[in-house]
């Protein structure tokens, strides 16, 4: 992976198409809100970390286990079960919550939570005994870096490869759009199950799209089938 680029360039990109005479002042915050857009797009390979494998523990539901500095949540499709070298393991669920009355017990958990700061909760509730070395293994979803006044032409910022820069670019554009109230921002209609988008918010969904089909993504995994 390799980064050439600052945020700054793509601010120089866009002074030619925007028919306002001085973005400077906002200029860290379309970067920022460019960036932030970017990444929450799809679990690009980048924006990833591994966290700290989790040992089962008999009867126990909650573990402590120290974040990454930089975590942000579990990363759903991720979460892999293993019960040593010779189990092929399979995932679970990544879920929202689960109660700290954790009732149910015994059997391999289906479920994982982050209910606070440096704790993981699995559901159901390990037995009182549980096969040594069983694992839960899983990565998680970094913060997006802060693009301000002071980095912005810094290189090294932004972490994306340098092929997917004039993705970027369009997306900084479209803000651009929207702080100046350019109708050529374009906008989107949903009706709960499907969008369509318009201007240049069509252009960057269409960005987007062509890099999820070129981009290895983590595909969650179909549940098994029960009886």
């Amino acid at each position: 992976m390799a980064s050439t680029y600052c945020p700054r360039d793509g601010f120089d990109y866009i002074n030619a198409f925007v028919k306002y005479p001085n973005l400077e002042p906002v200029m860290p915050q379309i970067l920022d809100d460019a960036a932030r857009f970017f990444w929450m797009a799809a679990p690009w390979r980048w924006t990833l970390g591994n966290i700290t494998a989790l040992t089962l523990a008999a009867n126990t539901s909650d573990y402590t286990i120290t974040d990454p500095a930089d975590f942000l949540y579990i990363q759903p499709g991720s979460v892999y079960l293993s019960e040593g070298g010779s189990d092929v393991g399979r995932y679970i669920e990544v879920t929202s919550h689960i109660h700290s009355t954790v009732q149910q017990i015994g059997g391999q958990p289906s479920q994982i939570s982050h209910p606070a700061t440096d704790t993981y909760r699995v559901f159901p509730k390990p037995g009182s005994s549980v096969t040594s070395g069983t694992k839960i293994i899983a990565m998680y979803k970094k913060t997006c870096p802060t693009i301000t006044a002071a980095n912005a032409q810094t290189t090294g910022v932004q972490v994306f490869d340098d092929e997917w820069f004039w993705v970027y670019k369009s997306i900084v554009l479209y803000f651009a759009y929207l702080y100046t109230d350019d109708q050529r921002a374009g906008g989107s209609q949903s009706d709960g199950k499907s969008a369509t988008y318009t201007g240049q918010r069509g252009i960057v969904e269409a960005n987007l799209a062509i890099m999820k089909m070129r981009e290895p993504l983590l595909v969650p995994p179909v549940p098994p089938l029960t009886k």
